[in-house]
């Protein structure tokens, strides 16, 4: 039976080598954005409106830095990193961390647990479907203050599963899958589903200035409505 990790360690075999458009498609399908029966395929354009959504969000200015908590290959920082930003990230998959930093070289891109995030500050810190792999919540709370710790401005915690829909969710998941092997093949692979009240109760205790959740809304995406954002700033 294969772990989270094993499964993405498996992602690439090959170094990436696209440009243009064809790159950021490449750094999607390895993040796993290349298929799922239609749920979780993007587009070039529906990505890029997210990255606007995020940018819109947590008010990023064109000086501010940003580093990703399981950043995976760089399909979320490779758009601020071509508009100048500073960018960094940690992923526990050492292979994906390694094509990130052909992609967007000169850049801080580290393998490791998502618990193992340090302390150097950026402006904003974001976790993207991250939450959802982490085994329980005491381990999603370490992660969350230690996000917290490290940002100036703000975080974002995007693609979490929506507690009161995890029965439609896990249809859709399983409606997905090509096979007749998926209680085989995903055994012991669940994800961590999320009531929206222990991000509201998270920036309470922090006083944050302002906390926005919104459902999940990336055009054409099969888990909007199911998933959700949340933004969270200083």
């Amino acid at each position: 039976m294969k772990t989270w990790k094993q499964i993405w360690e498996s992602r690439i075999s090959e170094p990436i080598k696209a440009d243009g458009d064809e790159l950021l498609m490449e750094l999607l399908r390895a993040d796993g954005f290349d298929g799922g029966g239609g749920d979780s395929y993007m587009t070039i354009e529906s990505w890029l409106t997210y990255i606007s959504q995020i940018k819109k969000e947590l008010l990023i200015q064109e000086t501010d830095s940003l580093y990703e908590v399981g950043c995976g290959c760089g399909p979320v920082l490779y758009p601020f990193y071509k508009a100048g930003h500073k960018i960094g990230g940690l992923d526990y998959s050492d292979n994906l961390i390694q094509q990130g930093k052909l992609v967007m070289p000169n850049t801080e891109l580290v393998a490791g647990e998502a618990s193992e995030i340090d302390d150097t500050p950026y402006d904003f810190v974001i976790s993207n479907g991250v939450f959802l792999y982490f085994s329980n919540f005491e381990y999603a709370t370490n992660v969350i203050e230690k996000m917290w710790k490290k940002a100036r401005k703000g975080i974002a915690i995007l693609e979490s599963p929506d507690l009161r829909q995890k029965d439609i969710l896990e249809a859709k998941k399983r409606a997905a899958y090509v096979g007749d092997d998926y209680d085989e093949r995903y055994e012991g692979l669940g994800h961590l589903y999320y009531p929206k009240s222990w991000f509201l109760d998270f920036a309470e205790q922090k006083e944050a200035s302002k906390i926005v959740i919104a459902p999940q809304n990336i055009p054409n995406y099969g888990y909007n409505g199911v998933r959700f954002n949340c933004f969270i700033l200083k």
